[in-house]
């Protein structure tokens, strides 16, 4: 009897556990920045923002460079759609919206999921 309830506490907590990883509330965040790098893999695209530049900051520099000042500046890739990645330049202002709590992978700049909007803005 006492292995019987001592399980269905286990299982009850395990149950639990779960259910508040699947559950997560949304926290939209606004993201401003400029684009630096474009990439594309086959059916993937990927944009990287940093946050609180200016077109100018990154004119004259090579793409090494811009990823080093992402990597340093909290830079983000985000997965715009095709059409969107077509028309976006280096250089260009972004705001970009996305819900937090859909996660980021752990490489730097880090790839940022649970993207809502990617606007772009003239340079």
């Amino acid at each position: 009897m006492r292995k019987l309830i001592v399980s269905l506490i286990v299982l009850f907590l395990l149950a639990s556990c779960s259910q508040t990883a699947v559950y997560k509330s949304e926290e939209i965040v606004k993201f401003y920045g400029v684009i630096v790098q474009k990439i594309q893999n086959q059916d993937q695209f990927k944009i990287l923002v940093v946050p609180d530049m200016e077109s100018k900051d990154i004119e004259d520099l090579s793409e090494k460079e811009r990823v080093e000042i992402a990597q340093k500046n909290n830079g983000k890739y985000f997965m715009p759609t095709e059409e969107t990645f077509q028309v976006a330049d280096i250089g260009m202002k972004v705001t970009v919206i996305y819900d937090k709590n859909a996660g980021q992978e752990d490489s730097n700049p880090p790839n940022q999921f649970g993207l809502k909007e990617f606007n772009l803005h003239t340079k």
